[in-house]
């Protein structure tokens, strides 16, 4: 039998995407015998390796694919090798970590993928039929902004001491996303900039296959940790202050 498709390998929380034919949970990959493993080696040319799987993951199949004796092309999103680091998206937890390291393309505007784990908070609890939930899509744009910043507008010493305050998101959808390739292309623009204070706007481009699907456009600011600290706890003394008068006024029934 000669083997000319792609089987598409996709996250076990995207399994309404998974009722389409040649798509398969990772769980279910892993789950095959050898046999049947081998089976399916001699029917796809290509094992196409998407959305929902990490690293480890990766590294499995391919020590699976080793051991036959007809090995399809394991082809991984662009990518999927180059995650960004927890700490350049102000996350604690890598799965939690959406979009692969940004790429400076010219002065102003930067590239990166999606790239989702399956232990993503954000699908935890929420995954929409077959394409990707908007939140998502708005968190990877949050994220990307962040990652530009730390990673080519802020001094080694300075990394991971300001805080990035949002002043309004603008989210534009044109068409559904799907659990496969989502290229990124971010425009910044500084409305002011200073050692201790930027403001500014990204508009986040997300394509899938040359296809123009959502803009995210966040204008936020960014200042000193400690600054913004001695803020809050004056604007938290103050809204602790008049839910105390609140409730000292309330009639009891």
């Amino acid at each position: 039998m000669s083997n000319t498709s792609t089987l598409i390998i996709t996250g076990d929380k995207m399994q309404g995407f998974c009722i389409n034919s040649d798509i398969l949970t990772i769980t279910e990959l892993l789950n095959l015998s050898k046999s049947q493993f081998q089976k399916k080696a001699e029917i796809y040319q290509c094992i196409f390796v998407t959305q929902g799987i990490n690293q480890k993951q990766v590294a499995t199949i391919s020590e699976r694919l080793e051991k036959l004796t007809i090995k399809p092309r394991l082809r991984l999103l662009d990518e999927m090798l180059n995650k960004e680091a927890k700490a350049f998206t102000h996350k604690l937890h890598h799965e939690n970590v959406l979009i692969s390291k940004p790429k400076k393309i010219a002065e102003d505007k930067f590239q990166s993928q999606l790239l989702i784990d399956n232990g993503c908070d954000i699908i935890s609890d929420h995954v929409t039929r077959q394409h990707l939930q908007g939140m998502l899509i708005i968190e990877s744009a949050r994220q990307s902004m962040i990652s530009i910043i730390e990673n080519y507008y802020t001094e080694q010493t300075e990394r991971f001491k300001r805080s990035f305050i949002l002043k309004n998101i603008d989210s534009n959808f044109l068409k559904l996303i799907f659990p496969l390739d989502v290229n990124i292309l971010s425009k910044l623009s500084f409305h002011a900039q200073s050692n201790n204070y930027v403001n500014a706007t990204i508009s986040s481009d997300f394509f899938q296959y040359d296809q123009l699907c959502a803009t995210i456009t966040i204008n936020f600011i960014v200042m000193n940790t400690e600054k913004i600290s001695k803020k809050e706890v004056t604007l938290l003394s103050d809204t602790l202050a008049k839910a105390t008068r609140s409730s000292t006024d309330e009639k009891i029934l």
